[in-house]
């Protein structure tokens, strides 16, 4: 499977995680799942909405947490942000 394919496929996701959140937009999964993918297309500023979102919804949401702490050490280069959200992911 080529790239090209990989990248239709993750759209095609996107998608349907949109279609989703319109039918249910207070389901903070969704919002977590869309932002791991924006993430892996590229889409920085959409994934790190997302995973927001996901948090406000679920202010106790772990995963989401420890999926932003890893986009902001990873993409964001943003330290203190990471060690914030994996700190609040152990407190949970």
């Amino acid at each position: 499977m080529g790239i090209a394919a990989i990248i239709s496929i993750g759209q095609a996701e996107v998608s349907r995680l949109d279609r989703e959140i319109t039918t249910n937009p207070n389901e903070p999964d969704n919002y977590n799942e869309r932002a791991m993918l924006k993430d892996k297309l590229g889409d920085r500023q959409g994934a790190l909405a997302d995973y927001n979102r996901a948090i406000d919804l679920e202010p106790n949401f772990t995963t989401a947490y420890l999926h932003r702490g890893l986009f902001r050490a990873n993409r964001l280069n943003f330290p203190l942000g990471a060690f914030l959200d994996y700190n609040r992911a152990v407190e949970l």
